[in-house]
């Protein structure tokens, strides 16, 4: 296994670990800190450097697949996240009230894209 390969799995499950923590923690809270804010920015960022070096392991090709397809919605969906949530923090009060009550559908759909990767993995 080369170094490429565990960096890009490292980055995958430290994304996990960031947005998730991020998710349940605002659920737990009822609101927006920064400390969660960056959570969501770490783990944005982990899942880009993870993506990017998984497409690059690729040889660069993408490959239409049942991963592929909930990877990209995924991605799309933590940025849209991302930004819903700065906005939110930045005291746009509509971002924020609302927030809540979408944050695990975005999750769920994050969970989805990043376990048919490891099954399409590994089986």
């Amino acid at each position: 296994m080369s170094f490429k390969l565990i960096f890009a799995i490292t980055c995958m499950f430290s994304a996990a670990g960031f947005y998730t923590v991020a998710i349940f923690r605002e659920r737990k809270r009822g609101y927006l800190t920064p400390w969660i804010v960056r959570r969501f920015i770490l783990g944005f960022l982990s899942d880009m450097i993870g993506t990017s070096l998984m497409f690059s392991i690729s040889g660069g090709r993408f490959y239409l697949s049942w991963h592929s397809v909930p990877g990209c919605f995924a991605l799309i969906f933590m940025l849209i996240h991302l930004l819903w949530a700065v906005f939110g923090l930045c005291g746009v009060w509509e971002f924020q009230k609302y927030f809540t009550k979408c944050s695990v559908y975005a999750w769920v759909v994050w969970m989805i894209a990043f376990l048919s990767g490891i099954v399409m993995n590994v089986f």
